[in-house]
């Protein structure tokens, strides 16, 4: 538009002339995502014409958040149950069925140092911990536990940890070679399955969700290391 004819625009019609801002859709992710939801951004922006925000963090972190009044307009949750016994009195518009189960894996880089510690996601809070529990049993030994899931991945790749049960996702998104990991049978703890909560109505909420769902093909969510529901 020109400077002229947007005068024009302006004085005749107000405002009403100019470019609507761009909303912003924020999307909660448990940390065991965020690499997925990261490289989908881009897409999920141009299909619905908004701006995506992503936070991540342990699921019981954020559906605190929630609980307080954090400003998200999607969940993916890794504890569906969690997230309905938290959330029950909230005003969720839906919870959706489970898409996805996460894979769990045993990392141990053999230049960490032996007698350091094993890391494991806060049990509290992170899915991942209490996955890691069960597999561990009654004699934890020496652990270090995270606020969640991606930073026990940290402490073992900075060397703060021997190994640690982390993420199958966050392993493949950092190209960590199979060598260094064995996935751990899924029948040996609890499932870690994968939700999409949707916290606040909208046009641009609902299209966003529309067009994850079209990207999360059982191929594309395998090759992340994920598994059926």
């Amino acid at each position: 538009m020109s400077r002229l004819a947007l005068v024009v625009c302006l004085s005749l019609l107000g405002s009403s002339c100019a470019p609507a801002a761009i909303k912003t859709v924020y999307i909660a992710t448990a940390s065991n995502f965020r690499p997925v939801i990261t490289a989908l951004v881009a897409d999920l922006e141009t299909a619905c014409d908004v701006a995506v925000s992503v936070s991540s963090g342990s699921t019981g972190t954020l559906i605190s958040q929630i609980s307080q009044g954090a400003p998200f307009d999607l969940l993916i949750s890794a504890d569906p149950e969690l997230s309905r016994q938290q959330l029950q009195d909230h005003p969720i518009i839906a919870f959706d069925p489970p898409f996805a189960r996460a894979l769990m894996a045993y990392w141990h880089p053999a230049a960490n140092d032996p007698a350091a510690p094993v890391a494991i996601a806060n049990p509290d809070t992170a899915p991942f911990g209490r996955a890691a529990m069960a597999v561990i049993g009654s004699d934890p030994g020496n652990l270090v536990r995270g606020a969640n899931a991606a930073q026990a991945f940290a402490f073992v790749h900075l060397g703060a940890a021997s190994a640690g049960y982390v993420p199958l996702s966050l392993l493949l998104a950092a190209g960590i070679t199979e060598d260094q990991y064995e996935v751990i049978d899924p029948q040996r703890a609890p499932p870690i399955l994968l939700q999409l909560v949707r916290v606040k109505p909208g046009q641009e909420a609902s299209c966003v969700a529309g067009a994850l769902y079209a990207r999360l093909s059982t191929q594309f969510l395998v090759a992340k290391g994920y598994g059926a529901p």
